[in-house]
C-alpha cells in the first residue's frame, strides 16, 4: 500500500533539472523515499532511450532432443501396446516430451506433433485392447468369480489358498 503511494506520488511529480523533485502545484519534495524513486525512474526507467526489439531474449528454446524422444516413444508405444506397462510408460512419457519441447513457445514443431499423436494413439490403443480384454472375460464368465472359478480350474486348485500358493502370491 505504501508502495503503491509511492509511485502515485512519483508518477506525479516533475524534476527540475538539478534533479529536485516538484508536486504537482510547484512545492519541492524533500521525502527521501521519492527522491530515491525519481533517482530508480531516471536511470533505469528512460522510456525516451530504451531500445525496443521484435526478437525475444531467448530466440531458440526449443528442444529438437525432446521431440526425438517423444517420437521414438510414441512408435514404441503403439509397438508394445500388448505389453500394457511398457507401453503406458512410453505413451504417457512421449505425450510429455513432446509437450516440454515447445521451449516456453505456443506451437510444436512437426516432429513433436508426430511424437505427441503417436504417444496419444498408442495409449488409447493400449487401453482400449485391455479394457475390452476384461470386458469380454467378465461378459464370458459372469463376474469375478467366475472368472476366478475358471482359474481354479486351469490351475487344479481346491481353494483360493492353493490357487494363491500355486500362482506364488502368498
Amino acid at each position: 500500500m505504501i508502495g503503491a503511494a509511492i509511485w502515485w506520488t512519483v508518477d506525479k511529480t516533475a524534476e527540475t533539472q538539478d534533479g529536485h523533485a516538484l508536486d504537482g502545484i510547484g512545492k519541492f519534495i524533500y521525502n527521501p523515499i521519492i527522491k530515491k524513486a525519481l533517482y530508480f525512474r531516471r536511470f533505469f526507467m528512460d522510456d525516451k532511450n530504451m531500445r525496443y526489439t521484435t526478437t525475444p531474449p531467448c530466440q531458440n528454446r526449443r528442444s529438437s532432443g525432446m521431440a526425438a524422444a517423444s517420437l521414438i516413444l510414441g512408435i514404441a508405444s503403439l509397438a508394445t501396446s500388448g505389453c500394457i506397462y511398457l507401453a503406458l510408460a512410453c505413451g504417457s512419457l512421449g505425450i510429455i516430451l513432446a509437450l516440454l519441447s515447445r521451449g516456453g513457445t505456443r506451437t510444436l514443431d512437426n516432429q513433436a506433433i508426430v511424437g505427441l499423436v503417436l504417444s496419444a494413439s498408442g495409449l488409447v490403443f493400449t487401453l482400449c485392447i485391455y479394457g475390452t480384454a476384461l470386458f469380454l472375460m467378465y461378459h464370458l464368465y459372469g463376474g469375478w468369480d467366475g472368472i476366478l472359478k475358471e482359474y481354479m480350474n486351469i490351475y487344479g486348485a481346491e481353494t483360493m489358498e492353493e490357487l494363491y500358493q500355486i500362482l506364488g502370491i502368498y
